[in-house]
């Protein structure tokens, strides 16, 4: 309990100084579009100290030449207010003796149809012009930065509530002193695996903080930049999303005391996948030995997880021409299904780093082909809830050759 108190003080710490940093971002970008506003009408305003001539003419033929999209108005004395140059600011009422006072010798923020910073320019005889730029796309560029920014931190508090599941879970709660060593070579995989997790978190929001930088800083970006951003953006969300699912399920796997015990006929279920691979990827190779009925225990959600996870990584990991042999055998151990294929294999290190309690990231094969990392590390997990054995090797020749054995029906 009470080291599951630290860890929701650990998250919550996380969550708070995260945010606290993103929200001073946002809120700094969204200060750098207004003053962007500002330094341009205060330029506008030190040219017409110095201009000579009509001041209505030059103040529209300043406002008009400026990077800063103005509109400007005629307002009379004793008339109505006339626009004179037109933009995103709309200009539909005169000012109130309050609102005058207050552009009259600074920029102020005003809602004269649309959100603008408005300063007033006088003209002498009681007349005088006001010039304006909206601020609605910079305010709205700031509420979709706060939102994706709330979903971020949700997902973060969800990654590190998953995180601390999972290794509060699979930790032993007594360690004696034969255990001490094998305590430190847990740790420093925690600190892998930890590390593992910020790094493939942190570069997603690295682009996602980058594109609102963007969004917010160029104001005048047309559609169809604004377009490709976005969709950058929600696919960095989505990749969050998938990492934050397996990290869940990992300690939802490490939560179970047992699983759900039925029958189920693995070579049934595995005949449905490979139908599915062969609608996919209708030029692979793919054989399967086995007898029918082949009945093991547990659970039928675990178990498709688990094959699914088999026949995706053939499929992010292998190219269509690689062939793929499955076989079911039975015998006094169990059930085993023997996997291979005549791809690449697994790297060395991922092979060495497949012993043990923490699994790392594969993070050189899942980036590229859009996994999370944790593929493995699921497959293992789901063996470990059925008792049951997983071994992975690399073929003579190269290619991944996977044993899953379940245990004697009825036994586990």
């Amino acid at each position: 309990m009470q080291r599951l108190l630290k860890s929701l003080v650990a998250s919550a710490l996380l969550v708070l100084v995260t945010g606290s940093f993103s929200f001073f971002m946002i809120n700094t970008s969204h200060q750098y579009a207004i003053t962007r506003i500002d330094e341009a009408i205060t330029d506008i305003n030190n040219q017409m100290k110095s201009s000579e001539g009509d001041s209505l003419s030059n103040l529209l033929s300043l406002a008009s030449e400026s990077k800063v999209r103005f509109s400007v108005a005629l307002v009379p004395a004793d008339g109505e207010l006339t626009v004179l140059l037109d933009s995103d600011a709309s200009l539909n009422r005169t000012l109130t003796s309050q609102e005058s006072a207050l552009v009259s010798n600074s920029t102020a923020s005003l809602n004269l149809g649309t959100n603008n910073r408005v300063r007033a320019f006088s003209l002498g005889g009681g007349d005088y012009a006001l010039i304006a730029a909206s601020t609605e796309e910079a305010d709205r560029n700031q509420q979709q930065s706060l939102r994706f920014l709330a979903l971020f931190e949700a997902l973060l508090f969800a990654l590190t509530l998953a995180i601390s599941g999972y290794i509060l879970k699979t930790r032993s709660l007594r360690i004696s002193a034969a255990l001490i060593n094998q305590e430190i070579s847990s740790r420093e995989r925690m600190q892998r695996f930890l590390g593992d997790a910020a790094h493939e978190l942190r570069t997603p929001l690295t682009v996602i903080r980058g594109y609102n930088e963007l969004l917010s800083k160029e104001t005048h970006l047309a559609e169809q930049g604004r377009t490709k951003f976005q969709e950058r953006i929600s696919v960095e969300v989505k990749r969050m999303e998938a990492l934050v699912s397996d990290l869940l399920l990992l300690a939802e796997l490490g939560e179970k005391n047992s699983v759900e015990n039925e029958i189920i006929d693995l070579h049934k279920m595995i005949e449905g996948f490979i139908e599915d691979l062969a609608i996919l990827e209708p030029t692979r190779s793919v054989t399967f030995l086995g007898s029918t009925p082949t009945n093991i225990h547990g659970s039928r959600t675990l178990i498709s997880q688990l094959l699914s996870n088999i026949f995706s990584n053939a499929r992010r990991h292998t190219s269509p021409d690689a062939s793929i042999s499955l076989k079911l055998k039975t015998d006094a151990t169990g059930t085993t299904l023997i996997y291979e294929d005549t791809g690449p294999g697994l790297p060395v290190e991922v092979l060495a780093s497949l012993e043990g309690e923490f699994i790392r990231f594969n993070t050189g094969r899942s980036r590229s082909a859009g996994g999370s990392g944790l593929g493995l590390s699921i497959m293992k997990s789901i063996m470990d809830a059925h008792s049951g054995k997983i071994q992975f090797t690399n073929g003579i020749e190269n290619g991944l050759i996977l044993k899953v054995t379940f245990p004697t029906l009825g036994k586990n």
